[in-house]
């Protein structure tokens, strides 16, 4: 396990099997990130992670959440539900 600063050019190089990226929706050229990422996924079965509150409705995080081009699999989990220890 490693962590890099939220730039893309610490990003590139490495081929990584997982990318976990938290507060996505608050990166500045999370675009460019992004692209970063998706080239160090190259590796067959590469997985790419991302969190975040909202932020701002103009981020790469919430077209992610929100944009069905962006296949990806969204769990939305509101405040009280990331709270309930009973796991329902």
């Amino acid at each position: 396990m490693e962590a890099f600063p939220n730039n893309p050019n610490t990003i590139m190089g490495p081929s990584l099997h997982l990318v976990y990226c938290d507060e996505m929706g608050f990166i500045r050229d999370d675009c460019g990130l992004y692209d970063a990422i998706l080239f160090t996924l190259s590796t067959p079965g590469g997985t790419f992670i991302a969190s975040s509150t909202q932020g701002s409705n103009d981020s790469l995080f919430y077209k992610i959440c929100f944009d069905p081009a962006f296949p990806f699999s969204r769990h939305h989990l509101t405040w009280k539900e990331a709270l309930d220890l009973t796991g329902r």
